[in-house]
Order: structure tokens, then sequence, then C-alpha cells
């Protein structure tokens, strides 16, 4: 979460190729629900400042890819509750 919000100041300070690449960084770690969140954000002021540049584009389809593997995995865990009512004894 830290390099996502690095990313918004070096953004704010116009250094696009820059927060672009903290912001990448932040998708090699454990991603979670409020990561994907706070890079949707990211991803909104990178719109916002530089619809037309390249990494404006390259950052918004990591973040649908990192956005796609986070659900399709967390679909495909069984929850406790699903596990424990498939593996009881009636």
């Amino acid at each position: 979460m830290a390099r996502l919000d690095l990313a918004h100041a070096l953004l704010q300070q116009n250094r696009l190729d820059e927060a672009v690449h903290e912001a990448t960084l932040a998708f090699d770690a454990f991603m979670r629900h409020d990561t994907i969140l706070r890079a949707a954000q990211l991803d909104q002021a990178l719109h916002a400042a530089h619809p037309k540049a390249k990494e404006t584009t390259d950052f918004h389809e990591r973040l649908v890819m990192a956005r796609r593997n986070l659900y399709a995995a967390e679909s495909s865990s069984p929850s406790p509750e699903r596990h424990s009512k498939t593996n009881s004894v009636n």
C-alpha cells in the first residue's frame, strides 16, 4: 500500500514514469482487496492526469489482471462455511 501512496505523490509532482513504476511494484506483493481499491484510485488519477499516456494504459491493464486474479482466487478457494458444510457428517 505504501508504494501506491508513493505513486500518488509522484503523480502529483507530474513524475509519471516513476509513479507507474512504484505502483506496478505494489502488484508484486500479496494482493488484497484494499490494495486493489487503492490501485483503482490511482488508475482514475492517472486517467485524469495523463489519459493518452502508454503508462496509463499499461497500469490499467495490470490493474485489471490483478483484480481478475485476486477475485478468481477468492472464488475458487472454499470458504470456511462451505468447507464445514461439505465435510459434516449427518
